[in-house]
């Protein structure tokens, strides 16, 4: 049977738990949030804070076992600082991602556009001098295919009179 602690120690536990919460959320906070890649990082994150919680619990707890508040504690420390740091990390990552590709983003715009474009010009100018020369080989002219015979030739193609 273990032994009740004064508020002060539990408050004490209740912060060391918190804390230990905390430090597992900011790492879980980098990960997704949302959707089927969630899943993953929200299984290790109970998994961590379990762990983390038991180890507490039995090796520097003076009540040395794992007990509700404590549990509790370490739940709210780590479901706080997801729900915090997660949106600041996100747009961290996106403002490192866009100053790490801008370089690629003005090798684009100032000399891959620029070169695409002067390609499809040659090659449309290359097309219409192949074209030239096409029409200008063809000196007779093409006559028209003689009409297709009707179906029904034997009757006569006059409007009927009415």
């Amino acid at each position: 049977m273990s032994f009740v602690l004064s508020p002060g120690q539990v408050g004490r536990e209740l912060l060391f738990c918190l804390l230990l919460g905390a430090a597992c959320g900011a790492v879980r906070a980098w990960f997704p949030t949302r959707g089927r890649g969630a899943f993953l990082p929200d299984f290790l994150l109970v998994g961590a804070v379990l762990l983390f919680l038991q180890s507490y619990a039995a090796g520097w707890s003076e009540a040395g076992a794992l007990r509700w508040y404590m549990l509790a504690g370490g739940a709210a420390g780590a479901l706080g600082s997801t729900v915090l740091l997660s949106p600041a990390l996100h747009a961290v990552e996106h403002v490192l991602f866009l100053l790490l590709s801008a370089p690629a983003r003005l090798l684009c715009r100032w000399v891959l556009r620029p070169a695409g474009q002067a390609l499809r010009e040659r090659r449309s100018r290359a097309k219409s001098r192949r074209n030239a020369k096409r029409t200008a080989k063809k000196a007779k002219k093409n006559l028209q295919n003689q009409p297709r015979v009707l179906y029904n030739s034997n009757e006569s193609q006059e409007p009927p009179e009415r």
